[in-house]
């Protein structure tokens, strides 16, 4: 395990740290841990959405960045990651002339294939791979026995509101942040219907100030919005509304951290995960970065809660 440097941080600070989702993109957060674990910064609480949580329940059953990086890039070349077929919702490029004389006929057929299945089925890959697959990744623990506190952040499609796991078993409060809809099916759970996280909560900072943290680190591997092309059809202009809303629900949850790490140049798309090394590199360097200011601002006490002001005054 590695040595934490206490005097990195103030004593009795609670430290929580909001670990948002993006799909592969998200694999940044092993190396924000990484830089984080260096300079002596231990936090007390960690709380994830989707990809985030994933990476966020490894280091809390872990507590060591360079274990988690270590088993993540280890299976990540496991077969049964090919087997969920993320690789057919990206669009790759091809030296070969007959491959790019098919593939805008491929593309349409496998827009329609997937179209369909949007409209027939809740999902396109099976909730059995899925279980597989975070079966390598997720340790088979309840959450409140893991070293360290943890939270997993979902969405409720029944009610609209959001879902805290921060206890129960650890798979399938990943399982459920992760469920990405449309992609893979909700998680039935205690009479809700379970998505992805980033439906309510793209960077769960406001949940992780609820379970008590004094002073808030949340890392962004959201991409930005980008100028784009005309949109074509009705599912482009559906699409870009959708990123908007998104957008401005991260900002809400920003704006109330006490420090953010913005892992900037992400231009992966969320199924990359063959960019595991180069995805990670990116979010060691934003933390890099951003570590002066963390280091500071950990140095200034945070201000005293109302009572503790109120009572400082009564004995004066």
């Amino acid at each position: 395990m590695s040595a934490f440097n206490s005097k990195s941080q103030p004593p009795e600070l609670k430290i929580g740290l909001a670990l948002g989702g993006g799909g592969a993109r998200g694999l940044a957060h092993v190396g924000v841990l990484k830089v984080l674990e260096q300079a002596g910064i231990r936090p007390q609480l960690v709380v994830g959405t989707s990809m985030g949580s994933i990476i966020g329940v490894l280091y809390c059953f872990l507590q060591d960045a360079l274990l988690v990086e270590n088993q993540i890039l280890s299976h990540l070349k496991s077969p049964k990651l090919a087997q969920l077929g993320l690789d057919n919702f990206s669009r790759k490029k091809s030296k070969n002339l007959i491959d790019r004389n098919l593939r805008p006929a491929l593309e349409r057929l496998t827009r329609v294939y997937m179209l369909t299945s949007a409209i027939t089925k809740d999902h396109l890959i099976a909730d059995e791979k899925i279980k597989v697959l975070l079966s390598l990744l997720v340790p088979e623990i309840e959450i409140e026995n893991l070293s360290l506190p943890f939270a997993a952040v979902a969405a409720d499609l029944l009610s609209g509101s959001p879902y805290i796991f921060n206890q129960g078993p650890a798979a399938v409060a990943t399982r459920a942040s992760a469920a990405i809809p449309g992609i893979f099916p909700p998680v039935p759970f205690q009479g809700m219907q379970l998505v992805d996280g980033c439906v309510v909560s793209l960077i769960p900072v406001l949940e992780t100030r609820q379970l008590g943290a004094d002073f808030t680190i949340a890392v962004d591997v959201s991409q930005p919005l980008a100028a784009t092309k005309p949109f074509r059809t009705g599912v482009d202009i559906w699409l870009r509304a959708d990123f908007i809303t998104n957008m401005r629900l991260r900002d809400v949850h920003l704006n109330s951290a006490d420090k953010v790490i913005h892992v900037k140049n992400l231009d992966f798309s969320w199924n990359a995960f063959h960019s595991a090394r180069e995805i990670i590199a990116a979010g060691a360097r934003a933390a890099q970065d951003a570590l002066p200011e963390i280091l500071s601002a950990l140095k200034t006490p945070p201000p005293l809660p109302w009572w503790k002001r109120w009572l400082r005054r009564a004995k004066k």
